[in-house]
C-alpha cells in the first residue's frame, strides 16, 4: 500500500479524470492514442520529479496544466512540445516562454541546472521570476534572495560577534559586466553566506580581520594560519590558507573540544587551555599507539561508526579506551 498521506496532493489523482476523458471522448483512435501516450509520458516525468523530492503541489500543478494542453492538441509536433520539460528560449536579450509554458516545471529545470553549475545573473533573474509566478511572491528560502543586509554590515565593530561572520557555505555567481548578445562580458563573484547574509569574500575578510583586531586576537589568527599551512595539504596558496584560517577563527574552532585538532593545536599554542580539558587515553587499530582525545571527541565517535581520528596519523580508525595506569607502566618499561 502507498505510504503517502491521504491528505497529500497526488498528481496521479489529478490525471485520472483526464485519462477517463480521453478514453470516453468521441475522437478518432489515432488522436486518442496520441493523447493517452502523451499523458503516460508526462506521468513518467512527474514520477521522476517526485523521486527528486519536489513538492507534491508543484507536481499537481504541472499535471493539470499539461493535461489541459494535451486535451486540446491533435498533432504529434504539439504533443512533443508539451511533454518535454518546459524550458524557455534565450534570445540574447532575455528569455521567452514557449506556447506550452509551465512555470512550475521551468522552476524545477532551473533548480536542477543550478545544482550542476552556478547560474549567471540573467538565469538567476529568470529563476526568481519562475519562483514568483509559482508562489505569488519570491520564496524566502531561495538562496539568491538572502543578500547582505547593509544595515548589519555597517554596525559598529563593538556590536559585531564572531558568530555573525561564521561561514555556513560558500557562494558564487556569474555577473553581467557589459555588452549584449554574444559579446557579453561576465565576472565571477565569490562570497560567503553568514548570519549577516551573502557577503562578497573580500568584504567578509575585511570585517573579520577588523573584529579580530578589535578583540586583540591577531596572535591566535597567526597561529591558525601556521597550523592550516602545516596540517592542511589541500591548501595550495597563501590566499587559501588565509581564508581557511579566518573560517576557523570565525567558528572559534580552537575553543571547541570536539574539533579533531583541539589537543595538538592547543598543546602547541595554548597549553594552559588543556589543564581544564577532560581527556581520555585511547589506542587505535591503525597505529597501535596510545594517544589522547577529548571527552567530546569520544562522544562524537558514536556518530562516526565508532571510529575516531587517530592522534598520531590522523586516520579515522577503530579504537579502545586505555587505562592511564597501563599507559604509564608501558612508558616506564
Amino acid at each position: 500500500m502507498n505510504n503517502k498521506s491521504l491528505e497529500e496532493p497526488d498528481f496521479t489523482v489529478v490525471m485520472i479524470p483526464y485519462f477517463a476523458e480521453v478514453i470516453a471522448a468521441d475522437i478518432s483512435d489515432s488522436i486518442r492514442m496520441l493523447r493517452f501516450d502523451a499523458m503516460k509520458r508526462v506521468q513518467s516525468y512527474l514520477s521522476h520529479y517526485e523521486k527528486l523530492g519536489y513538492m507534491p503541489k508543484l507536481l499537481c500543478a504541472i499535471a493539470e496544466k499539461k493535461c489541459e494542453y494535451i486535451m486540446a492538441v491533435t498533432t504529434k509536433a504539439d504533443v512533443e512540445q508539451i511533454v518535454k520539460p518546459s524550458c524557455p528560449h534565450y534570445t540574447g536579450n532575455g528569455f521567452i516562454s514557449g506556447r506550452f509554458s509551465v512555470p512550475e516545471e521551468e522552476m524545477i529545470c532551473w533548480s536542477e541546472t543550478s545544482l550542476k553549475a552556478p547560474l549567471n545573473s540573467e538565469a538567476c533573474k529568470r529563476y526568481l521570476d519562475s519562483l514568483s509566478r509559482c508562489f505569488l511572491k519570491r520564496a524566502s528560502f531561495c538562496p539568491f534572495e538572502r543578500s547582505c543586509d547593509m544595515s548589519l554590515t555597517q554596525k559598529p565593530i563593538e556590536e559585531l560577534k564572531f558568530s555573525d561572520l561564521r561561514v555556513h557555505y560558500g557562494t558564487g555567481r556569474s555577473i553581467h559586466v557589459s555588452d549584449t548578445g554574444r559579446d557579453k562580458k561576465f565576472r565571477y563573484r565569490y562570497g560567503a553566506m553568514t548570519d549577516l547574509g551573502d557577503l562578497e569574500i573580500s568584504e567578509w575578510k575585511s570585517l573579520l580581520n577588523a573584529l579580530i583586531e578589535h578583540h586583540g586576537e591577531q596572535e591566535i589568527q597567526q597561529q591558525l594560519r601556521q597550523w592550516s599551512e602545516a596540517e592542511c595539504p589541500w591548501l595550495h596558496s597563501n590566499d587559501d590558507v588565509e581564508e581557511y584560517a579566518l573560517r576557523l577563527h570565525a567558528a572559534r574552532i580552537f575553543d571547541n573540544p570536539a574539533w579533531a585538532g583541539y589537543i595538538p593545536f592547543n598543546r602547541q599554542y595554548r597549553p594552559n587551555v588543556l589543564e581544564t580539558t577532560k581527556r581520555v587515553w585511547i589506542r587505535t587499530a591503525c597505529c597501535q599507539e596510545a594517544g589522547q582525545v577529548t571527552k567530546e571527541q569520544l562522544d562524537k565517535a558514536v556518530c562516526m561508526d565508532n571510529k575516531i581520528r587517530c592522534p598520531h596519523c590522523g586516520r579515522y580508525s577503530d579504537f579502545h579506551i586505555c587505562n592511564p595506569e597501563n599507559i604509564q607502566n608501558e612508558e616506564e618499561t
